[in-house]
């Protein structure tokens, strides 16, 4: 088979979700995800493709994802971050990573409920304080309120930040890459290299890794392709 039925998504969107394994959408392709009722298939290219439409599906590009990477190397640590010790996030939190996700492509694509994309990070961010999406937490408190936190796992034998995230109001004052520093203190203790994922539309952050000697690494791009009515 050519794609795969993700089951995780599938249960949360309430419809059926799949993603393109063949590294092609042909028509072949194609009718075999309609004859299985897929609404939303994900298709990733190292390459830009036709975002042509057929009988079945629309295709749209809504997302050019750039992986930033680095070896580790001892830095130094602010005293104002800490680990995230409790078992559930508190709201304010939970907003913080909700916001975080505005370049996201399930925020991106306009045929996903804005309430869904919400949920989508709320989870994220819950999952991540039970330490099942993450190993660890760090938040940035400044006056006893989080100004910014990250999360960070392993992936691909690197360290993997998740997400990352500060409040506008404490915006410009270095607190973004305190984080970054904060993550690749922890990360150094097992791993050699470090990476994060971010969306190249998002300029500010692209900005701030390449100041912290992160270097971009080929691009990735992801399509939606939705069944048509």
């Amino acid at each position: 088979m050519s794609f795969t039925i993700l089951p995780w998504d599938t249960d949360f969107f309430n419809f059926n979700v799949a993603r393109i394994d063949s590294g092609d959408t042909n028509d072949e392709t194609l009718a075999a995800l309609y004859s299985d009722n897929i609404r939303l298939a994900y298709f990733s290219s190292a390459h830009k493709v036709e975002c042509r439409a057929n009988e079945f599906y629309e295709i749209k590009l809504v997302d050019e994802k750039l992986t930033f990477a680095k070896k580790t190397s001892n830095v130094i640590l602010s005293d104002k971050i800490i680990s995230y010790a409790k078992e559930y996030p508190e709201e304010g939190l939970i907003q913080l990573a909700i916001r975080s996700g505005k370049y996201s492509r399930y925020n991106i694509d306009e045929k996903i409920r804005s309430e869904k994309f919400e949920e989508l990070y709320r989870q994220w961010i819950i999952k991540s304080v039970s330490r099942e999406l993450a190993d660890e937490v760090l938040v940035y408190m400044e006056n006893n309120i989080i100004a910014g936190f990250v999360t960070l796992g392993q992936k691909n034998n690197r360290a993997d930040i998740g997400i990352i995230a500060v409040e506008e109001a404490f915006g410009r004052r270095g607190i973004g890459k305190a984080l970054i520093n904060a993550a690749e203190h922890y990360a150094a203790k097992k791993l050699s290299a470090i990476q994060v994922v971010t969306q190249g539309s998002n300029i500010a952050a692209c900005k701030l890794y390449e100041s912290c000697g992160f270097k971009a690494e080929e691009p990735a791009y992801f399509y939606h392709l939705w069944k048509k009515d």
